[in-house]
C-alpha cells in the first residue's frame, strides 16, 4: 500500500504529476543505428573525460566506469532527455 500511496502522490519535480502518470507515458524508441550512434557519441564524450586526468588517475580503480557514467549523465542533460533536481530546484538551468 505504501508504494501504491508513492506511485500516486503528485510531485513538482515530474510537473505535478505522479510516477504512475509518467510511467504510463510512451518512451522514446531509437532504431539500431541511432543507438549505435549515441554509442560512438559516449564513447568520445568518455575519452575526452578521461583524457582530462593525470595518469596515476586514469591507472585509478573504477575510473573508467566512473568518466562512463558523468558521461552518459552529461549527454542525457544535453539532449533534455533527464532534468536533474535538488531541493525541488533544477541543478542545471536548461538551454534555451
Amino acid at each position: 500500500m505504501a508504494i501504491l500511496r508513492a506511485n500516486n502522490r503528485k510531485r513538482n519535480v515530474l510537473n505535478d504529476r505522479t510516477a504512475q502518470n509518467v510511467w504510463e507515458d510512451e518512451y522514446l524508441c531509437f532504431t539500431k543505428r541511432e543507438r549505435e550512434a549515441i554509442y560512438n557519441e559516449l564513447k568520445i564524450l568518455t575519452a575526452k573525460i578521461l583524457n582530462g586526468f593525470s595518469d596515476i588517475q586514469r591507472n585509478a580503480k573504477g575510473v573508467v566506469e566512473s568518466a562512463w557514467r558523468k558521461a552518459v549523465r552529461t549527454y542525457l542533460e544535453e539532449k533534455e532527455y533527464i532534468r536533474l533536481y535538488r531541493d525541488g530546484k533544477p541543478l542545471r538551468e536548461a538551454n534555451a
